[in-house]
Parts: structure tokens; C-alpha cells; sequence
């Protein structure tokens, strides 16, 4: 996974995210257990003045998912708790930016609490039509 030179962030919204490069590059990232790299991706969009109240809260929860995801590869199991429960991933129930908010939070609180097979939770992106 190699990306170029950075351009300039495109705002994120409900209805174009399946275009939305960092977005997806950001969700590629996380899927290959790059919490790091996701989360800077996500920031960028996060930080972005034309960026809606509603999709900065959604961005802000999988950025605190994928910091806890990191925190619990660094053995920093409170800290990663911590930042879960800040995400607020359960108040996020559905489906929102093509990601399943149920399901992340079920696979997160998972991976965080060391149950099933410890492997990392997925962000699985529906299809446009889907939505």
C-alpha cells in the first residue's frame, strides 16, 4: 500500500463518501491494521471547515476506534477502554458512511477486551446501493 504525494482533502459527506479518497484510504489502512495511519488520513477530513457537525462525529468515533485499536497492540488495555467508551461506538447504531456502526462496535469492544480470536475489528463497506 503506497500513496503519492498528499492533495488537498476533499470534505466527506453521507451521500459521497464511496468516493472519497482519504476516506477509503483511511478505511483501507485500518482494515490492514495500520490504526496509525488510518487515524491521520481521517483527521484530515475531520479538520476540514466544510466538514458537516454529523460526519465530524462519526469521523471523530473511528478515530478514537482505531486509537484504541493501537493502544491495545501497545499492551494498553486501560487506555484503549478509555477511548472506546469515548468513541461511543454504540450510540452510532446502523449504517452511516457505508460502515456498519454495529458491528464495529461488537468487533472493537472484542479486540479491546481480548475476546473470541483477538483479532482487529473490520470496517466492512457496504455498496453504494446499499445505502
Amino acid at each position: 500500500m503506497h500513496r503519492g504525494q498528499q492533495s488537498a482533502a476533499h470534505p466527506l459527506t453521507q451521500d459521497g463518501w464511496a468516493e472519497n479518497e482519504d476516506f477509503l484510504f483511511g478505511v483501507d489502512l485500518f482494515n490492514a491494521g495500520y490504526f496509525w495511519e488510518a487515524h491521520t488520513f481521517w483527521e484530515r477530513l475531520w479538520a476540514l471547515e466544510q466538514t458537516a457537525p454529523e460526519i465530524r462525529r462519526l469521523l471523530q468515533a473511528i478515530i478514537q476506534t482505531a486509537a484504541a485499536c493501537l493502544k491495545v497492540r501497545e499492551g494498553q488495555t486501560a487506555g484503549a477502554r478509555k477511548l472506546l467508551a469515548r468513541a461511543g461506538l454504540e450510540s452510532l447504531d446502523g449504517q452511516k458512511l457505508g460502515i456498519d456502526f454495529d458491528a464495529l462496535a461488537r468487533g472493537a469492544r472484542q479486540f479491546v477486551e481480548g475476546e473470541g480470536a483477538g483479532e482487529p475489528p473490520h470496517l466492512f463497506l457496504a455498496t453504494v446501493d446499499d445505502e
